[in-house]
């Protein structure tokens, strides 16, 4: 029965499919006004030109060839697809469908070889089809022959300028040598293109962490906006310094941070506030993540400052409330890091006084006077706050300060112990994580699907002594030491099908992490509080381990990963991360001056120090303050007052691999093993511990977090 549609209906729906890259489906399109008008010549026609034929009387491709081999295609049977293609392609030499079905099914198979020659001969068949070299382009990046990639990409962005898989692609190379800029512009058109292509969002996500932005636009901007409403496809504080950047070429926000308001000018406040306020990836990012500049951080606090000295005259006012509900949202996240003088302490007892005096004569205090003492105290530590109706402008601030503290008190007394801590070390690291659950985080990426064990260890080009791993379909999974969840819910989305153990010492960490867990939805990780010396006599066995961070905080790392190497299967992986002796060398400095000076690591006298950081022009001091870590009271004290740290050496890792039976992998981080195969191109030597330590003297920041690297039991 024919479709309703008429044939010049159908035949620009077939072009439009044709130019779409979806040649099978416009050829059947095309095939369907045959079947009603066999001689319709210019059906016909463009048949032949996308079966690779100029001649309009040649036959075209049958039907039920083009519906078999397209199913065995996208059904993903791509070696049949292949041989079946080959087979055709003898008595139809010139088709651009069977061409291209074959040379995509072999670049699927990585035969990557015979891919390339296929469609460099569809290009030939047909020089105007945008799709050949765009897939000549995916082939040439796999490859790692860049330019040329590059170079087909445009050809085919030249022939359709909106096929936004050629633009995406454009930028995943640029990405791939290092130019974030091109990446991210070709990312951006790509967004504007399709503005619900998510793995376009991820990307320039991952861009973004690398970028230093020159100049002002407004639409990477309203991109990074985007990214961050979609909570889960990167972690704030990744993109942070790339946003503060983009913020600081804007001319408003430029002269807004040199003319910070006095206390003694309300009209001033009010001016940039409100300038501020009109900003929204400012906005959003001080609702998710510690802003990590000095001169926003000046700014916000003599803002603070100016809104409780004037409180009185802001009561009610409507304006700036929204400011206040973002900096009460940006102080609770850096876990109130900024300095606080002693009239500010004395303004904030009156204010206390005077919401207290409200309730007592039956009125409520104004969102304006909650919110300012939300940006100096958190509103959990307040028993007046069970007594405050809340206007709906204050309702986050109330869920991030008071509801979700609740929430986790609830939760602290559901996590089961496996053993009471004993060793002294651990005591001490569990009050200082008890006190201050360590990080505080709103929001992190993950993956955009989870993948097998053996799609992880070919993304991150794991080398492996024997792959039974990679066979393993539900794996057991231990996080030692989750902290507050960001580790156990990255792994948990990370591996398909994973059943993950979750521990931590610190039962207020473990409290955070179940509450982020059940809220964003996951149900594979079982959250446990436990010392890892308590799992030393453990029967329970895991395909793979993962301890970030954790190792260098106690007492003796070496028992700690002995421990946990125990805990892991035969060919099993564990993922560990220690600090190094190399790139911490300025935070050894610092700590040294903290322990002659005598410093205690309470929060008075931590911020008392980190202002000094702020401006000394000591070359150790000018490196801490440009990390993120420099941020947040608990990244900063993790960072130079922890209780407890050692650091290694990558001869000291290596000989202690040795020594327990355990085969390094290779270190996980693109940025790191992109730097390092500038200098040794052969893929071998990413296996190669003495090269990578030649490597660190020579770049002796390569590590500055820490050693992230995969080693396997025999």
């Amino acid at each position: 029965m024919m479709s309703c549609l008429s044939v010049d209906q159908k035949l620009k729906k077939a072009q439009s499919l044709s130019r779409k890259g979806k040649i099978a489906e416009a050829i059947e399109q095309l095939q369907q006004i045959l079947s009603d008008f066999p001689k319709n010549n210019r059906a016909k026609a463009a048949i032949a030109k996308l079966n690779g034929r100029d001649d309009s009387k040649l036959t075209a491709l049958p039907s039920d060839i083009t519906k078999r081999i397209t199913s065995m295609y996208t059904n993903g049977q791509f070696i049949k697809a292949a041989e079946y293609a080959e087979q055709l392609i003898k008595k139809f030499p010139s088709s651009l469908l069977l061409w291209n079905l074959r040379s995509s099914s072999e670049f699927r198979l990585n035969r990557l070889e015979k891919a390339e020659a296929g469609f460099r001969f569809v290009n030939q068949l047909n020089p105007n089809y945008p799709d050949g070299y765009n897939s000549l382009g995916n082939v040439l990046r796999s490859l790692s022959r860049f330019d040329e990639a590059i170079e087909n990409y445009k050809k085919t962005i030249s022939l359709s300028p909106n096929h936004f898989h050629a633009l995406y692609n454009l930028g995943l190379t640029f990405h791939s040598i290092g130019d974030f800029e091109n990446a991210i512009e070709n990312y951006q058109k790509t967004i504007e293109l399709k503005p619900d292509f998510k793995e376009a969002y991820y990307r320039i996500g991952l861009a973004f962490k690398n970028a230093k932005f020159k100049n002002y636009k407004e639409e990477l901007q309203h991109t990074m906006v985007s990214l961050l409403e979609k909570e889960t496809l990167i972690h704030p504080s990744s993109i942070a310094h790339a946003a503060v950047t983009l913020l600081k070429q804007n001319p408003l926000i430029q002269s807004t941070l040199k003319q910070t308001p006095t206390s003694e000018c309300l009209e001033s406040i009010i001016i940039s506030i409100k300038t501020l306020s009109k900003q929204p990836l400012l906005m959003k990012l001080m609702s998710c993540c510690p802003i990590p500049d000095l001169e926003f951080e000046a700014a916000l606090i003599s803002i603070r400052r100016s809104i409780l000295f004037n409180i009185n005259d802001l009561s009610n006012n409507q304006a700036i409330v929204h400011f206040q509900n973002v900096l009460a949202h940006q102080c609770f996240i850096n876990e109130y890091l900024f300095i606080e003088k002693e009239e500010e302490t004395e303004n904030i007892k009156i204010l206390e006084r005077s919401i207290k005096k409200s309730f007592q004569t039956g009125c409520q205090p104004s969102s304006n006077e909650i919110l300012c003492i939300a940006s100096y105290r958190p509103l959990n530590s307040y028993e007046m706050i069970n007594q405050t109706t809340f206007q709906t402008e204050s309702q986050t601030v109330i869920k991030l300060q008071v509801l979700d503290h609740e929430v986790e008190n609830r939760l602290q007394s559901e996590i089961p112990t496996l053993k009471e801590l004993s060793n002294k070390i651990s005591l001490k690291v569990q009050g200082q994580y008890e006190k201050n659950p360590y990080p505080r985080w709103v929001m992190l990426g993950l993956p955009l699907k989870p993948s097998t064990i053996k799609e992880v260890v070919s993304q991150i080009a794991l080398n492996l002594d024997n792959k039974e791993i990679e066979s393993v379909v539900k794996p057991k999974v231990l996080i030692a030491g989750c902290g507050t969840g960001q580790h156990s819910i990255g792994t948990a989305s990370r591996f398909k099908n994973a059943d993950v153990l979750a521990i931590d010492i610190s039962r207020r960490s473990l409290a955070y992490a179940k509450r982020k867990t059940v809220e964003l939805g996951i149900d594979n990780i079982r959250y446990m509080q436990a010392d890892i010396l308590n799992l030393e006599k453990s029967e329970n066995k895991f395909h793979i381990i993962e301890s970030s961070g954790v190792l260098h905080h106690m007492e003796d790392p070496i028992l700690g990963l002995t421990i946990l190497s125990s805990c892991l299967n035969r060919r099993g992986l564990m993922k560990i991360g220690l600090y190094s002796e190399e790139a911490r060398k300025h935070i050894v400095k610092i700590r040294e001056e903290i322990r002659v000076s005598g410093l205690e690591p309470g929060d008075r006298q931590m911020k008392l120090f980190r202002e000094q950081l702020k401006t000394s022009k000591n070359q150790h001091h000018k490196i801490i303050r440009n990390t993120s870590d420099f941020f947040s009271m608990s990244d900063f004290r993790d960072l130079v007052f922890h209780i407890q740290e050692h650091r290694f050496t990558i001869p000291q890792i290596k000989r202690h691999l040795s020594q327990l039976g355990l085969s390094f992998c290779g270190f996980e981080g693109t940025e790191v093993i992109s730097k390092f195969r500038s200098v040794y191109p052969s893929s071998v030597d990413l296996y190669d511990l003495d090269k990578w330590h030649r490597f660190e003297l020579s770049n002796p920041w390569t590590f500055m977090g820490m050693y992230q690297f995969w080693c396997q039991k025999a």
